[in-house]
């Protein structure tokens, strides 16, 4: 008769039922031990031999490497180092974008000598100096600019972002206020920064269909408005032309006035 036993798992308490095959009876009379026979494993059918062989290959092939064939795996370069060296400096800086001609040309003034270019950095470099506005006007825009004058200068800096830090005296000679020194500064542009290419020419918001229609509603109304004034002007013109028209008239009859009373006072 057969029996099921059981064993444990390891590492847990379940239990799991195991056949065993037990001996006749008289061999437990005789007193040997019965005997535990282990089911012997299924032969796999002829038929798909060559499939099971094409699938054991492939299962070989996938274990030697270190990632398999699976497709969740890793790409085999997934860890591989990263390219050092003046290639790897000269592939990051390719894949940056390009710096503004403005920016580059006033970043490149900044390191040249202070005398020559009339203008520095602060002693943190966040900001730049303008030694003299007046004399940077005249000796530096004309070589690198295409203006000389700070005034245009200036007006570059503001569409590129920098915001103006120093006040213009108010008090002086107007010379001696064109070459005070001036202190701009940009939220990207230091002498450390290493986002120049940030530095760029502001650009005019292109307006959307909304702000179109706002923009026409408004000159709508305006143009309401300039009729209303002109049709409420033609009639206080015409009062003006009656009141002036009446004062001469009171003019005249007050001349005419004075000359009777001057002939009265003289009959009498």
């Amino acid at each position: 008769m057969d029996h099921m036993d059981c064993d444990d798992h390891a590492g847990g308490g379940a239990r799991r039922p195991k056949l065993v095959h037990q001996v006749s009876r008289g061999d437990d009379e005789l007193g040997r031990s019965p005997k535990r026979h282990s089911i012997p494993p299924i032969a796999a059918p002829a038929a798909g031999a060559e499939e099971a062989a094409a699938a054991f290959a492939l299962l070989r092939a996938a274990s030697s490497s270190p990632h398999g064939s699976s497709p969740h795996g890793p790409p085999a370069d997934a860890w591989a180092m990263p390219p050092t060296g003046p290639a790897a400096a000269a592939a990051s800086a390719a894949d940056r974008p390009p710096i503004a001609a403005f920016t580059r040309t006033l970043f490149q003034l900044l390191e040249g000598p202070r005398d020559e270019t009339h203008c520095d950095w602060s002693d943190a470099g966040r900001r730049i100096v303008f030694t003299n506005p007046r004399l940077f006007g005249e000796q530096v825009c004309p070589r690198h600019f295409r203006h000389s004058e700070w005034t245009s200068f200036a007006r570059m800096l503001n569409l590129y972002g920098f915001k103006k830090m120093s006040r213009t005296p108010r008090l002086g000679s107007a010379a001696s206020r064109a070459a005070a020194a001036q202190v701009f500064e940009h939220p990207h542009f230091s002498r450390d920064s290493a986002e120049l290419h940030l530095v760029a020419r502001r650009t005019k918001k292109k307006a959307s269909a909304a702000d179109d229609a706002a923009a026409a509603r408004a000159a709508e109304i305006e143009a309401m408005r300039t009729a209303e004034i002109e049709s409420h002007r033609a009639p206080v013109v015409e009062l003006e032309r009656r009141l002036s028209k009446l004062e001469v008239e009171n003019a005249s009859l007050r001349a005419r006035l004075r000359g009777y009373e001057g002939d009265v006072d003289s009959e009498a």
